[in-house]
């Protein structure tokens, strides 16, 4: 389940989401954007861009993401990243790139997140 710090979901400013995306299970942390400070960290299933299916991957996002941002929250994130195995930054054109960006757009568009700045 997500890790909540004591904070009202009234009091949050400007969000940000951070991902790592591995082989085993995929870790969303959820941090205040004025200075860094993490508010939630949360977990779901595997992340590997090349060998778990794109529906599933999602599926995958959209549970820790869910996790770790509460619902009246998820219209002030400005700014998702992440590393995904089986994706290389390097290149848009690179196959487990194209999927990993796939599947979080959609995670995100899922839970009314704006995917503006992903």
């Amino acid at each position: 389940m997500g890790n909540y710090l004591n904070h009202d979901v009234r009091d949050l400013g400007a969000l940000v989401i951070g991902l790592d995306a591995g082989g085993t299970r995929t870790r969303a942390v959820l941090a205040a954007a004025d200075d860094g400070r993490v508010l939630g960290e949360s977990t779901g299933g595997p992340g590997n861009a090349m060998t778990v299916p794109v529906p599933q991957l999602t599926d995958h996002l959209t549970e820790a993401l869910a996790r770790v941002v509460p619902e009246a929250a998820r219209t002030r994130v400005v700014a998702v990243t992440g590393g995904f195995a089986g994706a290389t930054a390097a290149s848009e054109d690179d196959p487990g790139t194209g999927r990993a960006r796939t599947a979080l757009t959609e995670a995100l568009r899922r839970l009314g997140v704006p995917t503006g700045r992903v």
